[in-house]
């Protein structure tokens, strides 16, 4: 349940839709994503979008993940700082 809510609810950057199109859930969907939210599924594809270099006409890739991906990422991230501290 924390992970899925630092990701949905406490960053800064909580509405940017990912591939899925999805940009908010409301809480019966929290608590659908938390109880199916497992390490060992496959993250799906990310979308990619290209903004611009600070001071330069080049551009530079930047990938959104899903909310679901992100969650994913944010509970191994969680139990690796807990098992390295």
């Amino acid at each position: 349940m924390l992970a899925v809510r630092k990701v949905t609810q406490d960053n800064k950057r909580k509405n940017t839709p990912g591939v899925d199109g999805v940009a908010s859930l409301t809480p019966v969907q929290r608590n659908k994503l938390a109880a199916r939210l497992k390490l060992d599924e496959k993250a799906v594809p990310i979308r990619r979008v290209w903004i611009d270099k600070p001071g330069k006409k080049e551009k530079k890739p930047l990938g959104i993940p899903t909310i679901a991906t992100r969650a994913q990422q944010t509970l191994l991230r969680m139990a690796l700082e807990w098992v390295f501290q």
